[in-house]
C-alpha cells in the first residue's frame, strides 16, 4: 500500500508542479512594466502586480489563468476569506506590499495550498484504489 500511496502522490504533485510551471511561464509572458502610481479618476489598475510588473487588465482572462482558477478550485475557495476580510478595506487592493499586489499574494498562496489539495486528492485516490485491490493489502 506504501508504495501504491508514494507513487501516486508523487504523480499528482508532479502534475500540479509541471502546471504551476506552465501557468507561470505564461503569466510572466504576460506581464508588463507597471509603476505604482494613485489611481486616477475611474481608473482600472492592475490585480496582479509583481515587482514592477503588471498584469494588464485586458489579460485577465487567460486561458492559463482560467485553467487554474478550475483545477485550484478548493484552494481558491480556501483563500476566499482573507479575500472578504481585504474587502471590508477596498482601498487595500489599490496597494502593493514589497512590491506585490494582495491579489498576487493571493495566488502565491494558492499556489502553495494547491499542494495540500493534490496531496489530499492523491491519498484518497491511493486509498481508494487499494480498497478495490487485494495486492496492495497484501
Amino acid at each position: 500500500m506504501r508504495a501504491t500511496t508514494r507513487t501516486t502522490v508523487i504523480l499528482f504533485l508532479s502534475a500540479n508542479l509541471a502546471l504551476w510551471i506552465f501557468f507561470w511561464v505564461d503569466f510572466g509572458r504576460r506581464l508588463i512594466p507597471y509603476r505604482e502610481h494613485p489611481p486616477a479618476f475611474e481608473e482600472a489598475l492592475p490585480v496582479f502586480v509583481f515587482g514592477g510588473k503588471a498584469l494588464p487588465t485586458e489579460q485577465m482572462s487567460a486561458p492559463s489563468l482560467r485553467l487554474m482558477e478550475r483545477v485550484q478550485m478548493p484552494s481558491f475557495l480556501t483563500v476566499r476569506p482573507v479575500v472578504h476580510a481585504l474587502n471590508q478595506k477596498p482601498s487595500t487592493w489599490e496597494k502593493t506590499f514589497w512590491g506585490i499586489s494582495p491579489w498576487g499574494y493571493l495566488l502565491i498562496a494558492v499556489m502553495f495550498l494547491s499542494f495540500l489539495q493534490w496531496y489530499l486528492v492523491a491519498r484518497c485516490v491511493a486509498w481508494l484504489v487499494c480498497s478495490g485491490v487485494a495486492a496492495c493489502g497484501a
